[in-house]
């Protein structure tokens, strides 16, 4: 991923999502270069707190949110729990 390697299959695992957030980091590429080519509305993020910002604005308590990723991605997933419980 990195490296950009598997960046074209990208764009197809993303097509039954209903939205698709990234962070754009630690890359050798850009994965802005991939959101023309997205069904699903697509953004990308340059750090973890805009993402978080992001989806305290926009998720409602009826919707699902799925978190895919290889790493710890900064802590988003704690993060990001602890964000929302602290809005409830």
């Amino acid at each position: 991923m990195k490296q950009g390697i598997c960046r074209h299959q990208l764009v197809q695992s993303v097509d039954l999502a209903d939205e698709v957030i990234c962070w754009n980091h630690q890359l050798s590429w850009s994965l802005d270069t991939l959101i023309p080519h997205t069904r699903p509305p697509s953004r990308c993020f340059d750090n973890i707190d805009s993402i978080i910002q992001y989806c305290l604005s926009t998720l409602s308590s009826q919707e699902d949110l799925i978190i895919m990723s290889n790493s710890r991605f900064d802590g988003l997933h704690c993060r990001l729990i602890h964000a929302l419980r602290a809005t409830m």
